[in-house]
Protein backbone atom coordinates (compact mmCIF):
# COMPACT_ATOMS: atom_id res chain seq x y z
CA UNK A 1 0.00 0.00 0.00
CA UNK A 2 1.31 3.31 -1.04
CA UNK A 3 2.72 5.69 1.47
CA UNK A 4 0.19 8.21 0.44
CA UNK A 5 -2.51 6.21 0.74
CA UNK A 6 -1.99 5.37 4.35
CA UNK A 7 -1.30 8.81 5.54
CA UNK A 8 -4.88 9.48 3.83
CA UNK A 9 -7.21 7.19 5.33
CA UNK A 10 -4.68 7.58 8.74
CA UNK A 11 -6.39 11.18 8.39
CA UNK A 12 -9.99 10.94 6.97
CA UNK A 13 -10.62 7.82 8.76
CA UNK A 14 -8.60 7.73 11.79
CA UNK A 15 -9.59 11.56 12.86
CA UNK A 16 -13.30 10.53 12.68
CA UNK A 17 -13.08 7.55 14.33
CA UNK A 18 -10.73 9.35 17.22
CA UNK A 19 -13.30 11.92 17.80
CA UNK A 20 -15.98 9.48 18.07
CA UNK A 21 -13.80 7.21 20.64
CA UNK A 22 -13.11 9.91 22.84
CA UNK A 23 -16.32 9.73 23.92
CA UNK A 24 -15.39 6.33 25.85
CA UNK A 25 -12.71 8.73 27.72
CA UNK A 26 -15.52 9.04 30.45
CA UNK A 27 -15.26 5.89 31.42
CA UNK A 28 -11.23 6.28 31.85
CA UNK A 29 -12.31 9.08 34.39
CA UNK A 30 -14.94 6.87 36.16
CA UNK A 31 -12.34 4.44 36.62
CA UNK A 32 -10.54 4.06 40.07
CA UNK A 33 -7.02 4.68 38.81
CA UNK A 34 -5.40 2.04 41.84
CA UNK A 35 -1.59 1.87 41.81
CA UNK A 36 -1.04 -1.41 40.12
CA UNK A 37 2.27 -3.43 39.26
CA UNK A 38 2.89 -3.23 35.55
CA UNK A 39 3.60 -6.45 33.71
CA UNK A 40 2.85 -5.94 30.23
CA UNK A 41 3.64 -3.58 28.18
CA UNK A 42 3.12 -2.22 24.67
CA UNK A 43 5.03 0.20 22.65
CA UNK A 44 4.04 0.98 19.37
CA UNK A 45 6.44 2.39 16.50
CA UNK A 46 4.65 2.04 13.11
CA UNK A 47 6.97 3.75 11.06
CA UNK A 48 10.06 5.64 10.24
CA UNK A 49 13.09 3.09 10.02
CA UNK A 50 15.60 6.25 11.59
CA UNK A 51 12.67 7.25 14.42
CA UNK A 52 12.29 3.53 15.48
CA UNK A 53 16.42 3.56 15.16
CA UNK A 54 15.78 7.11 17.47
CA UNK A 55 13.24 5.08 20.10
CA UNK A 56 15.72 2.38 20.69
CA UNK A 57 16.55 5.05 23.81
CA UNK A 58 13.19 4.95 24.96
CA UNK A 59 12.71 1.05 25.05
CA UNK A 60 16.24 -0.01 26.62
CA UNK A 61 15.24 2.56 29.46
CA UNK A 62 11.63 1.13 29.71
CA UNK A 63 13.65 -2.44 29.89
CA UNK A 64 15.84 -1.12 32.59
CA UNK A 65 12.76 0.21 34.72
CA UNK A 66 10.35 -2.60 34.07
CA UNK A 67 13.16 -5.30 34.34
CA UNK A 68 10.44 -8.37 35.01
CA UNK A 69 8.04 -7.04 32.60
CA UNK A 70 6.87 -8.39 29.10
CA UNK A 71 7.33 -5.29 26.24
CA UNK A 72 6.10 -6.13 23.23
CA UNK A 73 6.51 -3.91 20.25
CA UNK A 74 3.95 -3.20 17.53
CA UNK A 75 5.64 -2.44 14.60
CA UNK A 76 5.50 -2.29 10.77
CA UNK A 77 7.05 -5.07 9.11
CA UNK A 78 9.26 -2.89 6.49
CA UNK A 79 11.23 -1.80 9.65
CA UNK A 80 11.52 -4.37 11.72
CA UNK A 81 14.74 -5.81 10.76
CA UNK A 82 16.16 -2.25 13.73
CA UNK A 83 14.64 -4.72 16.35
CA UNK A 84 14.92 -8.23 15.69
CA UNK A 85 16.43 -10.11 18.54
CA UNK A 86 16.79 -7.04 20.49
CA UNK A 87 16.54 -8.20 24.15
CA UNK A 88 14.74 -5.58 25.49
CA UNK A 89 11.52 -6.55 23.77
CA UNK A 90 10.00 -9.87 24.21
CA UNK A 91 7.97 -9.89 21.64
CA UNK A 92 7.07 -8.13 18.43
CA UNK A 93 3.41 -7.55 16.69
CA UNK A 94 4.00 -7.00 13.12
CA UNK A 95 1.95 -4.88 10.71
CA UNK A 96 1.77 -5.83 6.83
CA UNK A 97 0.95 -2.79 5.05
CA UNK A 98 2.26 -3.75 1.78
CA UNK A 99 -1.38 -3.86 0.22
CA UNK A 100 -4.84 -2.88 1.92
CA UNK A 101 -6.00 -6.29 1.86
CA UNK A 102 -3.16 -7.35 4.25
CA UNK A 103 -2.82 -4.36 5.76
CA UNK A 104 -6.75 -4.52 6.77
CA UNK A 105 -6.14 -8.71 7.58
CA UNK A 106 -2.87 -7.79 9.60
CA UNK A 107 -4.85 -5.05 11.70
CA UNK A 108 -7.00 -7.29 12.90
CA UNK A 109 -5.06 -9.89 13.49
CA UNK A 110 -2.97 -7.68 15.54
CA UNK A 111 -5.76 -6.02 17.57
CA UNK A 112 -7.49 -9.68 18.75
CA UNK A 113 -3.47 -10.15 19.72
CA UNK A 114 -3.37 -7.11 21.45
CA UNK A 115 -6.50 -8.06 23.37
CA UNK A 116 -5.04 -11.03 24.22
CA UNK A 117 -2.24 -9.67 25.95
CA UNK A 118 -4.13 -7.45 28.47
CA UNK A 119 -1.12 -5.11 28.19
CA UNK A 120 -0.96 -2.72 31.84
CA UNK A 121 0.77 -0.12 29.89
CA UNK A 122 0.70 1.22 26.30
CA UNK A 123 3.15 3.90 25.06
CA UNK A 124 2.52 5.52 21.68
CA UNK A 125 6.18 6.34 20.06
CA UNK A 126 4.07 7.73 17.21
CA UNK A 127 4.26 11.48 16.97
CA UNK A 128 0.86 12.22 14.29
CA UNK A 129 -0.66 8.94 13.65
CA UNK A 130 -4.08 8.35 14.43
CA UNK A 131 -3.96 4.60 13.59
CA UNK A 132 -0.87 4.07 16.36
CA UNK A 133 -3.51 5.76 18.84
CA UNK A 134 -6.44 3.88 17.58
CA UNK A 135 -4.42 0.73 18.81
CA UNK A 136 -3.55 2.17 21.99
CA UNK A 137 -7.27 2.96 23.49
CA UNK A 138 -8.82 -0.39 21.61
CA UNK A 139 -5.77 -2.22 23.93
CA UNK A 140 -7.88 -1.71 26.61
CA UNK A 141 -5.16 -0.72 29.03
CA UNK A 142 -5.68 1.64 31.97
CA UNK A 143 -2.61 3.76 31.65
CA UNK A 144 -2.17 5.10 27.80
CA UNK A 145 0.64 7.71 27.02
CA UNK A 146 0.74 9.13 23.80
CA UNK A 147 1.96 12.77 22.41
CA UNK A 148 -0.65 15.26 22.01
CA UNK A 149 0.31 16.98 18.80
CA UNK A 150 -1.69 19.81 17.86
CA UNK A 151 -4.55 19.27 15.37
CA UNK A 152 -3.87 15.71 14.99
CA UNK A 153 -7.02 14.83 17.04
CA UNK A 154 -5.33 12.03 18.78
CA UNK A 155 -4.55 12.75 22.33
CA UNK A 156 -8.00 12.26 23.98
CA UNK A 157 -7.35 9.02 23.39
CA UNK A 158 -4.46 8.65 26.12
CA UNK A 159 -5.10 8.73 29.69
CA UNK A 160 -1.44 10.88 29.55
CA UNK A 161 -1.15 13.40 27.24
CA UNK A 162 2.16 14.72 26.76
CA UNK A 163 2.82 17.68 24.58
CA UNK A 164 4.49 17.54 21.26
CA UNK A 165 7.44 19.72 21.16
CA UNK A 166 8.55 20.20 17.99
CA UNK A 167 11.26 22.45 18.83
CA UNK A 168 13.81 19.50 20.41
CA UNK A 169 15.12 16.79 18.94
CA UNK A 170 13.22 13.48 18.32
CA UNK A 171 15.17 11.94 21.31
CA UNK A 172 13.86 15.12 23.56
CA UNK A 173 10.42 14.33 22.57
CA UNK A 174 10.95 10.35 23.31
CA UNK A 175 12.22 11.20 26.44
CA UNK A 176 9.10 13.41 27.67
CA UNK A 177 6.75 10.66 27.08
CA UNK A 178 8.59 7.82 28.39
CA UNK A 179 9.25 10.25 31.50
CA UNK A 180 5.42 10.58 32.09
CA UNK A 181 5.47 6.48 32.77
CA UNK A 182 7.08 7.76 36.18
CA UNK A 183 10.68 6.17 35.54
CA UNK A 184 14.19 7.11 36.16
CA UNK A 185 15.71 8.17 32.96
CA UNK A 186 19.28 7.12 31.69
CA UNK A 187 21.52 9.52 30.27
CA UNK A 188 19.81 10.78 26.42
CA UNK A 189 22.28 9.43 24.09
CA UNK A 190 21.22 7.10 21.00
CA UNK A 191 21.30 3.31 21.59
CA UNK A 192 23.24 0.55 19.49
CA UNK A 193 21.39 -1.49 17.34
CA UNK A 194 21.69 -4.74 18.84
CA UNK A 195 24.11 -6.96 16.02
CA UNK A 196 25.78 -10.43 16.18
CA UNK A 197 29.02 -11.23 16.66
CA UNK A 198 27.92 -12.99 13.00
CA UNK A 199 27.44 -9.62 11.35
CA UNK A 200 30.82 -7.87 13.09
CA UNK A 201 32.83 -10.66 11.55
CA UNK A 202 30.30 -10.21 7.98
CA UNK A 203 31.53 -6.50 8.06
CA UNK A 204 35.33 -7.45 8.64
CA UNK A 205 35.46 -9.88 6.22
CA UNK A 206 34.01 -7.76 3.94
CA UNK A 207 36.50 -4.99 4.37
CA UNK A 208 39.41 -7.79 3.99
CA UNK A 209 37.71 -8.94 0.71
CA UNK A 210 38.10 -5.42 -0.53
CA UNK A 211 41.48 -4.91 1.01
CA UNK A 212 40.65 -2.55 3.52
CA UNK A 213 42.52 -3.00 6.89
CA UNK A 214 42.43 -1.75 10.57
CA UNK A 215 44.67 0.95 10.27
CA UNK A 216 42.88 2.29 6.96
CA UNK A 217 40.39 5.27 7.56
CA UNK A 218 37.22 3.96 6.26
CA UNK A 219 34.27 6.41 5.45
CA UNK A 220 30.98 5.69 5.34
CA UNK A 221 28.60 7.64 2.59
CA UNK A 222 24.80 7.54 1.82
CA UNK A 223 23.63 9.65 -0.96
CA UNK A 224 19.92 8.60 -0.53
CA UNK A 225 17.21 9.63 1.46
CA UNK A 226 14.64 6.98 0.87
CA UNK A 227 11.79 6.67 -2.20
CA UNK A 228 9.90 9.86 -0.12
CA UNK A 229 12.58 12.09 0.29
CA UNK A 230 13.87 12.87 -2.81
CA UNK A 231 14.01 16.23 -1.61
CA UNK A 232 16.57 15.63 0.96
CA UNK A 233 18.88 14.80 -1.69
CA UNK A 234 22.61 16.45 -1.92
CA UNK A 235 23.52 15.97 -5.34
CA UNK A 236 25.27 13.29 -6.64
CA UNK A 237 28.05 15.01 -8.64
CA UNK A 238 28.66 17.13 -5.25
CA UNK A 239 29.00 13.59 -3.37
CA UNK A 240 31.50 12.31 -6.38
CA UNK A 241 33.46 15.40 -5.76
CA UNK A 242 33.67 15.02 -1.74
CA UNK A 243 34.46 10.78 -2.59
CA UNK A 244 37.53 11.96 -4.26
CA UNK A 245 39.11 14.19 -2.42
CA UNK A 246 38.49 12.00 0.71
CA UNK A 247 40.50 9.44 -1.22
CA UNK A 248 43.27 11.56 -3.04
CA UNK A 249 43.76 14.73 -0.65
CA UNK A 250 42.85 12.32 2.53
CA UNK A 251 43.94 8.51 2.12
CA UNK A 252 40.62 7.51 2.90
CA UNK A 253 38.84 4.50 2.10
CA UNK A 254 35.69 5.37 0.81
CA UNK A 255 32.53 2.57 0.90
CA UNK A 256 29.02 3.68 -0.03
CA UNK A 257 26.11 2.26 1.65
CA UNK A 258 22.56 1.83 0.78
CA UNK A 259 19.41 -0.27 -0.03
CA UNK A 260 18.82 -2.33 -3.28
CA UNK A 261 16.55 0.86 -4.94
CA UNK A 262 19.40 3.00 -4.77
CA UNK A 263 22.06 0.98 -6.76
CA UNK A 264 21.43 2.95 -9.73
CA UNK A 265 21.82 6.18 -8.39
CA UNK A 266 25.46 4.97 -6.65
CA UNK A 267 26.58 3.26 -9.52
CA UNK A 268 26.05 6.94 -11.44
CA UNK A 269 27.76 8.91 -8.78
CA UNK A 270 30.75 6.22 -8.87
CA UNK A 271 31.04 6.59 -12.84
CA UNK A 272 31.35 10.72 -11.73
CA UNK A 273 34.79 9.85 -9.84
CA UNK A 274 38.00 9.73 -10.63
CA UNK A 275 38.99 7.39 -7.55
CA UNK A 276 38.24 3.75 -7.06
CA UNK A 277 35.88 3.29 -3.71
CA UNK A 278 33.78 0.36 -2.45
CA UNK A 279 30.44 -0.22 -2.93
CA UNK A 280 28.18 -2.20 -0.98
CA UNK A 281 24.79 -0.74 -2.05
CA UNK A 282 22.04 -3.28 -1.70
CA UNK A 283 24.34 -5.83 -1.12
CA UNK A 284 23.83 -6.03 2.86
CA UNK A 285 21.35 -6.20 4.89
CA UNK A 286 20.37 -3.53 7.79
CA UNK A 287 22.27 -5.40 10.64
CA UNK A 288 25.78 -5.88 8.60
CA UNK A 289 24.87 -2.32 7.73
CA UNK A 290 24.99 -1.37 11.31
CA UNK A 291 28.60 -3.45 11.52
CA UNK A 292 29.96 -2.07 8.79
CA UNK A 293 29.35 1.76 9.87
CA UNK A 294 30.47 0.81 13.38
CA UNK A 295 33.98 -0.21 11.90
CA UNK A 296 34.28 3.11 10.52
CA UNK A 297 36.01 6.37 11.33
CA UNK A 298 33.67 8.66 9.72
CA UNK A 299 29.95 8.86 8.14
CA UNK A 300 28.75 11.28 5.69
CA UNK A 301 24.93 11.12 4.49
CA UNK A 302 21.62 12.69 3.98
CA UNK A 303 18.99 12.87 6.54
CA UNK A 304 17.87 9.52 6.57
CA UNK A 305 18.10 6.22 8.34
CA UNK A 306 21.64 5.61 8.41
CA UNK A 307 22.61 8.17 9.46
CA UNK A 308 20.92 7.63 12.77
CA UNK A 309 22.23 4.14 12.25
CA UNK A 310 25.79 5.26 12.29
CA UNK A 311 25.35 8.03 15.10
CA UNK A 312 23.93 4.84 17.17
CA UNK A 313 27.06 2.91 16.42
CA UNK A 314 29.14 5.41 17.23
CA UNK A 315 30.80 6.71 14.35
CA UNK A 316 31.43 10.37 14.14
CA UNK A 317 28.48 11.10 11.47
CA UNK A 318 28.17 14.29 9.43
CA UNK A 319 24.58 15.13 8.00
CA UNK A 320 23.28 17.29 5.42
CA UNK A 321 20.23 19.01 5.89
CA UNK A 322 18.08 21.44 3.47
CA UNK A 323 14.22 20.87 4.21
CA UNK A 324 13.79 18.87 7.24
CA UNK A 325 15.87 20.76 10.52
CA UNK A 326 18.51 19.40 12.65
CA UNK A 327 16.90 20.83 15.45
CA UNK A 328 14.89 17.66 15.35
CA UNK A 329 16.31 15.00 13.11
CA UNK A 330 20.15 15.75 13.22
CA UNK A 331 22.58 12.49 14.05
CA UNK A 332 22.03 13.11 18.41
CA UNK A 333 25.12 13.66 20.55
CA UNK A 334 27.72 15.82 20.85
CA UNK A 335 30.36 13.98 18.75
CA UNK A 336 28.14 14.34 15.57
CA UNK A 337 27.28 17.53 13.03
CA UNK A 338 24.97 18.46 10.92
CA UNK A 339 25.44 21.08 8.10
CA UNK A 340 22.72 23.10 7.61
CA UNK A 341 22.25 26.50 5.26
CA UNK A 342 19.16 29.00 6.19
CA UNK A 343 18.46 29.78 2.98
CA UNK A 344 14.49 32.08 4.34
CA UNK A 345 12.07 29.51 2.96
CA UNK A 346 13.52 25.91 5.12
CA UNK A 347 12.44 23.91 7.18
CA UNK A 348 9.85 23.42 4.86
CA UNK A 349 8.57 19.80 6.02
CA UNK A 350 6.68 19.08 8.99
CA UNK A 351 6.40 15.29 8.91
CA UNK A 352 4.04 15.27 12.30
CA UNK A 353 1.22 17.13 10.56
CA UNK A 354 2.33 15.59 7.21
CA UNK A 355 3.22 18.83 5.32
CA UNK A 356 5.39 18.27 2.54
CA UNK A 357 8.11 20.02 0.62
CA UNK A 358 6.45 22.14 -2.59
CA UNK A 359 9.74 23.51 -3.89
CA UNK A 360 9.72 26.04 -6.49
CA UNK A 361 14.08 26.54 -5.88
CA UNK A 362 15.09 23.69 -7.27
CA UNK A 363 16.14 22.01 -3.12
CA UNK A 364 18.51 25.24 -3.60
CA UNK A 365 18.94 24.44 0.46
CA UNK A 366 20.64 21.21 -0.44
CA UNK A 367 22.57 23.01 -2.72
CA UNK A 368 23.67 25.82 -1.32
CA UNK A 369 26.14 23.42 1.07
CA UNK A 370 29.11 23.22 -1.09
CA UNK A 371 32.02 20.52 -0.86
CA UNK A 372 34.01 22.77 1.08
CA UNK A 373 31.62 23.00 3.62
CA UNK A 374 31.76 19.66 4.05
CA UNK A 375 35.43 19.14 4.01
CA UNK A 376 35.81 21.56 6.53
CA UNK A 377 33.73 19.98 8.48
CA UNK A 378 35.36 16.72 8.51
CA UNK A 379 38.44 18.48 9.36
CA UNK A 380 36.94 19.77 12.33
CA UNK A 381 35.32 16.61 13.21
CA UNK A 382 38.87 14.77 12.75
CA UNK A 383 41.13 17.18 14.08
CA UNK A 384 41.51 15.35 17.31
CA UNK A 385 41.17 11.29 17.88
CA UNK A 386 37.51 10.38 18.37
CA UNK A 387 37.05 6.93 20.16
CA UNK A 388 40.06 5.42 19.09
CA UNK A 389 39.48 5.45 15.50
CA UNK A 390 42.52 6.59 13.00
CA UNK A 391 42.66 10.19 11.83
CA UNK A 392 42.31 11.08 8.19
CA UNK A 393 45.98 11.83 7.05
CA UNK A 394 47.19 15.62 7.30
CA UNK A 395 47.27 16.84 4.23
Amino acid sequence: MKVELMMFLDKWVGIPLCIILSIGRVFDLLRRHKQKEINKILVIRLWGTGDLVIALFALRALRKSFSKAHITLLVAANITDIVEGDPSIDKLIVLNTSKIFKAVRSFSSALREIWKERFDLVIDLEQFSRTSALFAYLSGARVRIGFDTSKQWRGFLFTHRVPFDDEQHTLECFSDLISAASISLPVKKLEKLWITAEDRRFASEFLKAHKVTDDDVKIGIHIGSGERGLFKRWPKERFAELADRLMKDNGGKVVFVGGPNEIEDVEETIRLMNSEPINSTGKITLKQLAALLENCSLFIGNDTAPMHIAAAMGTPTIGLFGPSTPLRFGPYGKEHVAIYKDVGCNPCITMHSGKKAKCTKQYYCMRAISVGDVMETVDSITSSKIQGRPLLKEK
